[in-house]
């Protein structure tokens, strides 16, 4: 962090306002606003960066809810990008302290902006278009290209198991396999955000209005299935009274797959998974969520 510091300073002056924001705890990314003018955002991993530079230079023409890049690394050997700042507060951050009649609209909203991000971003085609991963491949069905990267992770779930959680996690890995042929019927395909929550929500609060202003980190972002999109959101809401709201909000935009309801689980199964493969050790409260989330999933 501190060698961060030190670059931003060389590069904007040294008597700028530097403010360190974001989770930086998991040692994924480090985030920082300068003089409350602009965002620069350092990645741990060149994937990322290529996702979020490929994501938003596709869809920043179709809106304004995105962050504009204004500059980025190149070839440098610290990988960074330069944002404009969007107005407003993010919703995780001020959620306590919003009254509880302006909950449900906001969950309606987001699944409405969800959707028209999906509308406005179909492809015809999906894939991983951070060519720098080590895993990148090309596939000849989404079927293999989403089996093959959930059945990596999952099997580094279960080698990190440990005695309490290996039966729950053994049987949803076995559960996930038998779920895969449903994938076939993934047909619709759009820009994905992949990480779409109340975290990555900026709002604005005026005359007790809340509306969405902003929709930012797209650093897991490439072309995908929608429901797959989709089902990763209600991971992340999956015990909130709210739940029905975003989906509401969704489907009056876009209607889902027939067998949504089956996607569901197989997703759920496989992020709960994915969860599990990285996070006991960088976020245990995550670990425990995603296990109670694989738990709920295994019964039925």
């Amino acid at each position: 962090m501190e060698n961060y510091i030190a670059w931003i300073k060389e590069k904007y002056g040294s008597k700028i306002k530097i403010e360190a924001i974001g989770n930086h705890y998991l040692e994924r990314n480090s985030v920082y606003k300068i003089d409350d003018k602009k965002i620069v955002k350092f990645y741990s991993e060149d994937r990322t960066w290529e996702r979020e530079i490929k994501a938003l230079n596709f869809i920043n023409e179709k809106s304004e809810l995105y962050p504009q890049i204004i500059d980025n690394s190149g070839e440098d050997e610290i990988r960074w990008i330069e944002f404009s700042i969007l107005k407003g507060s993010i919703y995780k951050d001020i959620e306590q302290e919003i009254a509880e009649n302006l909950k449900s609209s906001f969950y309606y909203e987001m699944g409405i902006k969800h959707a028209q991000l999906h509308k406005m971003n179909e492809l015809d085609q999906y894939y991983d278009w951070a060519t720098s991963s080590s895993s990148y491949k090309e596939y000849n069905s989404y079927r293999e290209f989403e089996t093959d990267k959930n059945r990596r992770r999952g099997l580094v779930a279960l080698k990190k198991a440990n005695d309490i959680n290996k039966d729950l996690l053994n049987n949803a890995y076995a559960k996930m396999l038998e779920k895969e042929l449903l994938l076939d019927c993934c047909k619709k395909f759009s820009i994905c955000h992949n990480d779409y929550s109340e975290r990555n929500i900026i709002v604005n609060i005026d005359n007790k209005d809340l509306r969405i202003t902003g929709i930012i980190d797209f650093e897991l972002s490439y072309p995908s299935s929608i429901e797959s999109d989709v089902s990763r959101t209600l991971f992340a809401i999956y015990f909130s009274e709210y739940k029905e709201d975003y989906l509401k909000g969704y489907k009056s935009i876009i209607k889902l797959n027939g067998n949504f309801d089956k996607l569901l689980d197989y997703y759920l199964l496989a992020m709960g998974l994915e969860v599990c493969s990285w996070s006991y050790d960088k976020d245990k409260s995550y670990y425990d969520y995603a296990l109670k989330i694989l738990h709920v999933v295994t019964k039925r």
